[in-house]
């Protein structure tokens, strides 16, 4: 008998059968549909259902914290809520979500599909898969990108390092900072001259040549000269920065760190899409007339 958690039926307590040949608790206790708090632990079980729950809370509400899910479910069992709760739910969950993502790397493999790159060559089946006779597109591959502006992590004082320290190194969404960083020293400079010039009030059209307007970094943020692309020193990663292709699938991702929107990081998504789909490109950027010539 042990106790247990379950938003579904509110039972306090489970009986957990246990054959001769199971040597672990833990294994018996995920045969029962429930996970322990901790490895052969018995104080108290959380049932696979209540963590599957949380899961798909977070998928839609990334914010949504554990502790509030504890105090729902202390809410719940009419019993009041404990710091205790919160850190074996938090654990609980973290053993979950690791099960879940080794469960999908056996699955994605028996599937063939655990190549590099895989996912980024054939998530978007528009885009990755060619009909008999189709005529060949120009550019078989059209892809934008640009910045998010929220997503922004506090640094931590060096002496005083806590939360989770981890580095997520799972899936290959995300760009590492070293290839990021390769290309910090290939951009050009605008020009210093119209970059100090001031900036045109906002509803001044500026001149135009054949259709096009000129001086495009005097109203974007995002082209101007890379020294002016700082962040405040308070946050450690600033932003995202993003790929998708044309029908809406996330291709790369890659942390902004320290900084503004730098020509680096678009530089890295498209050095990236250009050695894994090794074809003709079309790339849409908001700021697209600056990144062009560098």
């Amino acid at each position: 008998n042990i106790n247990v958690l379950d938003i579904y039926t509110l039972q306090t307590t489970a009986y957990i059968p246990r054959s001769a040949n199971v040597v672990s608790i833990s294994l018996a206790l995920v045969a029962a549909s429930f996970l322990g708090t901790g490895p052969d632990s018995l104080a108290l079980a959380i049932s696979l259902r209540a963590l599957e729950l949380l899961r798909r809370i977070c998928l839609w509400k990334p914010s949504f914290s554990i502790e509030a899910y504890a105090k729902l479910l202390c809410d719940y069992y009419m019993m009041p809520f404990r710091t205790k709760y919160r850190t074996m739910l938090a654990d609980a969950f973290e053993t979950y979500l690791l099960i879940l993502r080794m469960v999908d790397e056996q699955v994605q493999q028996a599937l063939g599909q655990d190549t590099p790159n895989w996912r980024a060559l054939n998530a978007c089946p528009p885009c990755g898969y060619e009909l008999e006779g189709e005529p060949k597109m120009t550019f078989p591959r059209m892809i934008c990108i640009d910045r998010n502006n929220s997503l922004k992590r506090m640094a931590q004082h060096p002496d005083h390092m806590t939360g989770d320290l981890r580095t997520f190194n799972h899936g290959d969404y995300f760009l590492p900072r070293d290839f990021v960083d390769k290309f910090a020293d290939e951009v050009k400079q605008i020009n210093a001259a119209k970059d100090d010039m001031p900036d045109p009030p906002l509803n001044q059209v500026l001149p135009s040549e054949e259709g096009k307007t000129v001086d495009c970094h005097r109203r974007w943020k995002a082209a101007a000269k890379e020294e002016r692309k700082r962040m405040w020193g308070v946050f450690e990663e600033s932003r995202i920065f993003a790929s998708a292709c044309r029908h809406g699938f996330i291709l790369w991702i890659a942390d902004m760190v320290r900084s503004g929107e730098l020509f680096k990081y678009p530089l890295a998504m498209i050095a990236k899409a250009m050695e894994v789909f090794r074809q003709q490109l079309l790339c849409s950027y908001n700021i697209g007339c600056s990144f062009g010539t560098t």
